[in-house]
């Protein structure tokens, strides 16, 4: 049996250890601002990687061609490209107030959640994670009988 590897990079990275970081040339009028290369950790998943580069690079290219004549930071530029984190406890709280609802029911919803599999970032929740939900309700239920 034989694996096939991606070893394929996305556009202006390379992958060093387990991370891709951010490798460009820069332009020679730019040089003095931002060296020869630009290197910079850019995440260690590489679709998470190939967002970031692309927005980077296209933006510092568009900047280069204006001949735009000051230094752009690079690092606040790659953490503005970075996907938001967003608790569940804050989209809830952001949902009472946009509906303008009674926030008691969303609140005793999301406790026994978080008393299960606790609070955090909405993309990080699992198949397995509504399976321990969906079992502590069924108990929780068969007790109150």
């Amino acid at each position: 049996m034989s694996y096939i590897l991606d070893t394929s990079c996305p556009a202006y990275t390379i992958l060093r250890g387990n991370s891709y970081y951010l490798n460009l040339r820069v332009p020679k009028a730019q040089q003095q601002f931002h060296g020869q290369i630009i290197r910079s950790k850019l995440s260690n998943d590489r679709d998470q990687a190939e967002l970031i580069a692309d927005h980077v690079v296209g933006i510092l290219k568009k900047a280069w061609i204006t001949c735009n004549t000051s230094k752009i930071d690079i690092e606040k530029l790659i953490a503005s490209a970075r996907p938001r984190t967003c608790l569940l406890s804050e989209l809830a709280e952001e949902y009472v107030s946009i509906r303008q609802i009674d926030p008691n029911p969303i609140h005793v919803a999301i406790r026994s959640l978080f008393e299960v599999v606790g609070d955090r970032d909405v993309r990080n929740y699992t198949r397995e994670d509504a399976r321990a939900f969906l079992l502590h309700l069924h108990f929780a239920r068969d007790w109150s009988v």
